[in-house]
């Protein structure tokens, strides 16, 4: 990191060249420094840089000076050719590429591309071809950007979950009679997020109240719905928490798919803020077993631990089974915090299992550990993580934001704003 510093005011491009060599360090803290250092270099250094980055023989070493570029605000279309998808997907996210490069990432092989390049730069018509394509990151992006009430309806009814949920997004802004009908149908689904989901458009858009009764809706909308006057949804998403069965920490789990991504590091075992003494990771642990005592039977679960490295209980989500259940009992009460704080790296983690439609963040510090500790990047990194899988993402900030610094606050609200989710704060 010194090396890195070092090299911060010294023009040239031997410095240049030195510098990009430490964008292959095995060390994530140091390629940090490094794309900080990169992306404070003076600005007219950017056609060098680029060139430089896109010659770069490693995949991580152009991806992580292809980061530093983005902050850099550098046009990025050499980027458009690179082998690597990772880069490519990365250039394309940004939209700062030349328009005349849209035509062709449509026709890339990869779903990544195509559905980057419907939601930055393609146009209407585009979109309606692309509503049945065999990739669900592009029928997802096709929910997000096509105008045709009949297309999205056809999405509402989409075998993947996750497209079926980008079109109740897309229902909810669209203000379209044609879409409340098929969005009712959806709260004939099993009990979960995106039901869930689609009540709060129902409630959003209609201001009506009727639980999540299907048929109650069903009557109420064709008698009313001449005289009802669609409405766009006002501040935070409407996630239609009396639907919820059981909460945690305040957060109304509706979801059957989940997994709870909590803080175990050394800070733990602090007292938790007016509870006599008890430590945070008693209230967790208090908390996280009262939850899954009230799961349903057809719910599926994970748990993963933070200390400075990630520990998760199970590879992939469990059906909640008593077996399930006790086993997992077993491993919480058997748990001890400490080490650091790896928040990136677990939320890494539980995004990678496929089954999973919402993940509960509970932490009380400071990202100290892993692949990302800087507030911007941890934000952009799940971001991007994120664009295709629509998790929902819930966070409770488990002792005060004043002992993190300034710099921190908010950041657990931020997170879960971007994700369509809610925070609390103890």
């Amino acid at each position: 990191m010194q090396a890195a510093r070092s090299l911060r005011n010294v023009p040239g491009s031997e410095a240049r060249v030195a510098l990009l060599s430490l964008l292959e360090d095995s060390v994530p803290a140091v390629r940090g420094v490094v794309r900080e250092e990169i992306a404070l270099r003076s600005p007219d250094e950017g056609p060098e840089l680029a060139q430089a980055i896109a010659r770069l023989r490693g995949e991580r070493a152009r991806l992580e000076g292809l980061r530093a570029l983005i902050a850099r605000k550098e046009d990025l279309s050499q980027f458009i050719g690179d082998r690597a998808p990772s880069v490519r997907r990365r250039a394309l996210a940004t939209g700062r590429v030349a328009t005349r490069l849209i035509p062709a990432a449509l026709s890339d092989r990869d779903p990544w591309m195509r559905a980057l390049a419907l939601e930055i730069g393609a146009d209407a018509d585009a979109a309606k071809r692309f509503a049945r394509d065999r990739a669900v990151e592009v029928r997802i992006a096709c929910a997000r950007v096509v105008r045709e009430p009949d297309i999205v309806a056809g999405l509402l009814k989409d075998k993947s979950w996750r497209v079926r949920l980008a079109a109740v997004l897309r229902s909810e802004r669209m203000l379209e009679k044609s879409l409340v009908a098929p969005l009712i149908e959806i709260l004939g689904e099993p009990p979960g997020r995106l039901r869930a989901r689609a009540l709060g458009a129902l409630e959003s858009l209609t201001g009506a109240g009727l639980a999540d009764d299907k048929r109650a809706w069903r009557d109420w909308w064709r008698s009313a719905q001449a005289g009802v006057t669609l409405k766009p949804p006002r501040g935070a998403p409407t996630h239609a928490g009396s639907v919820a069965t059981v909460n945690f920490r305040r957060l109304p789990v509706s979801s059957r798919r989940l997994s709870f991504v909590l803080d175990a590091s050394r800070s733990m075992f602090k007292p938790a803020p007016g509870a006599n003494g008890t430590s945070r990771w008693d209230l967790v642990r208090r908390d996280l077993l009262g939850v899954l005592d009230k799961l349903s039977s057809r719910a599926r679960f994970n748990v993963i631990l933070f200390r400075t490295e990630p520990e998760t209980w199970r590879p992939r989500l469990v059906p909640a089974s008593k077996a399930a259940r006790r086993s997992c009992r077993e491993w919480i009460e058997a748990a001890t915090p400490g080490g650091w704080t790896n928040l990136f790296d677990s939320i890494d983690l539980a995004l990678q299992d496929d089954a999973v439609d919402t993940i509960y963040v509970l932490t009380d510090g400071v990202p100290s550990r892993g692949r990302e500790t800087a507030r911007r990047a941890i934000l952009d990194e799940i971001a991007f993580l994120n664009r295709y899988r629509m998790v929902q993402i819930n966070c409770v900030q488990a002792g005060s934001e004043k002992g993190l610094g300034k710099a921190w606050h908010g950041f657990l609200d931020e997170l879960a704003k971007a994700h369509d989710g809610q925070s609390v704060r103890e």
